[in-house]
């Protein structure tokens, strides 16, 4: 299979907000129009056969790597994404409480030891596998789909994230789709004021809908889909409390009071909140026509807006001494995701931009609004890739760290690029040159034992030799008119963003 393919394969649709989508645009500009080819061959995966799945059966089924692999999903996982609510869960897993006998409670259980086997970095590929099949198996009952329940929706949710890291990006969007709509019937939208439910049910139906709405609106935007999810009109939901666990417990009657700290529910609580102010942004990105720069402008606006809300304790500049270690990768993803989303507001005004002014059989009058998305573009990659770096030399680097660090880094990267390629006399270049620098540094050295950091940093020495070409000899590259017409921009296909911005079984890019 070939990897950052200029030509789309047709495997899934994915749009303009799309990383890939910018990508192949960029490189059809620094006059990469041919596809990059790895190693065609398809890189087997290990599948469990009757004989293996008998073995890893008895591993599966051992006490004391189910407690591993528990743990592992609540140690890293859980403090990022918090809609199991772990007390329960535990309770029920050592059957303190009666365990439930759905099959819905099952699936949620091998996704859950999948997801911490992953967290934990589990070198043992088939037992990886082994769980995600078993997940699987227990949601495909038709039963299943007949009726829905909470822990359902809570299972779906985990395994449609398991299987975009798995490098199954089509299956967990409509295993996303699915959570969705059972959501719905549900009506976890709803705050349903006259149920009769306790005060932990009513919360936990809360942290699970926000936990879909965070993934779902990330995950469109990601793939460039439309998001589906209701507007602010149409769901009456209340947020999440930002509280402490043992504030609410299935015996509290009266209804904890929010605290102004970070708690384990904070980031859940205003990336929900982010979504929901930023969603009809994500949507009308998606026009085939490329959105004015006074509308653009606008959009960024709402973000400044919304961000001037945040409470102290989620600047980036406070040290919150009193904090765990996650909430500091936490805070700092939502600020990541925040400057991701001025970055896909601007990244293709600032593209049309360059090619207007780099090319003389084009011409683009360059205007003021149009230099202000440039700069906002560029200051969110370096804000980007500076939070990145201090990230990483200062905190824990788990899995979920890494994850993000590299998705986050290698989007902002691409925009210092085109900067630098763009405006060869600007008085910016040290700066820009210092970020990429930075760029190459976090993704050979920090992540120096990481395939995914290595093929990113050889993405970018592709654009962007080391050291720089000659700025001049970019006058040389002819660019095709074509493209200041986004509308003809074919779109990616969701193997090539699986192979290109994520999931780390893609081929082996060339050296």
């Amino acid at each position: 299979m070939a990897s950052l393919s200029v030509e789309p394969r047709g495997a899934g649709y994915l749009g303009p907000t799309a990383g890939v989508f910018f990508l192949r645009s960029l490189l059809l500009w620094t006059g990469h129009s041919r596809p990059f080819i790895g190693d065609s061959s398809e890189v087997p995966r290990p599948h469990s056969g009757l004989e293996s799945s008998s073995q890893l059966s008895n591993s599966v089924t051992s006490r004391h790597v189910i407690e591993q692999l528990v743990n592992g999903y609540f140690e890293v996982y859980h403090r990022s994404y918090p809609f199991v609510h772990e007390p329960t869960f535990r309770a029920q897993l050592h059957e303190v409480i009666q365990r439930p006998k759905r099959r819905s409670w099952q699936m949620l259980l091998y996704t859950i030891m999948a997801l911490g086997a992953w967290c934990l970095n589990n070198d043992n590929a088939e037992l990886d596998d082994e769980l995600y099949h078993l997940a699987l198996s227990f949601g495909d009952a038709e039963c299943l789909f007949a009726s829905a329940d909470l822990t359902f929706v809570q299972a779906l949710i985990l395994f449609s994230n398991l299987s975009q890291k798995r490098n199954k990006p089509n299956t967990g969007s409509n295993f996303l789709g699915l959570a969705t709509r059972m959501a719905l019937s549900l009506g976890l939208h709803r705050e349903l004021p006259d149920w009769n439910i306790s005060l932990l049910q009513r919360e936990m139906r809360r942290r699970v809908w926000w936990g879909l709405y965070m993934f779902d609106s990330g995950a469109s935007t990601t793939f460039g889909r439309p998001i589906l999810l209701p507007g602010e009109e149409a769901m009456d939901v209340r947020p999440v409390l930002n509280i402490d666990d043992e504030d609410l417990t299935s015996v509290t009657e009266l209804a904890p009071k929010e605290v102004n700290r970070p708690t384990l529910y904070s980031g859940m609580k205003y990336q929900s909140e982010l979504h929901v102010k930023s969603n009809y942004i994500s949507n009308r990105l998606l026009s085939s026509s490329c959105v004015a720069p006074e509308d653009a402008l606008f959009m960024d606006a709402t973000l400044d807006k919304w961000s001037s809300t945040l409470p102290e304790y989620l600047r980036l500049e406070q040290d919150v001494r009193s904090a765990e270690p996650t909430f500091y990768f936490n805070r700092s993803r939502l600020w990541w995701r925040f400057w991701n989303l001025k970055i896909i507001i601007f990244r293709q005004l600032f593209l049309k931009r360059a090619i207007g002014t780099s090319n003389s059989n084009i011409t683009a009058p360059v205007s003021e609004a149009g230099e202000r998305c440039m700069n906002i573009a560029v200051r969110a990659a370096s804000a980007t890739i500076a939070s990145i770096d201090q990230h990483t030399q200062e905190r824990q680097r788990t899995r979920l760290v890494t994850w993000y660090s590299i998705y986050f880094t290698f989007h902002a990267s691409l925009v210092i690029i085109l900067a630098i390629l763009s405006n060869s006399e600007s008085p910016d270049m040290p700066k820009w040159q210092e970020d990429v620098n930075t760029v190459r540094r976090i993704f050979r050295d920090v992540f120096v034992d990481n395939e995914l950091a290595t093929r990113c940093a050889n993405i970018i020495d592709v654009m962007l030799p080391d050291p720089l070409l000659n700025p001049g000899d970019w006058a040389n590259v002819q660019l095709d008119p074509m493209l200041m017409d986004l509308s003809t921009w074919p779109a990616a296909s969701a193997d090539e963003f699986a192979s290109v911005l994520g999931w780390p079984d893609w081929p082996n890019f060339p050296q």
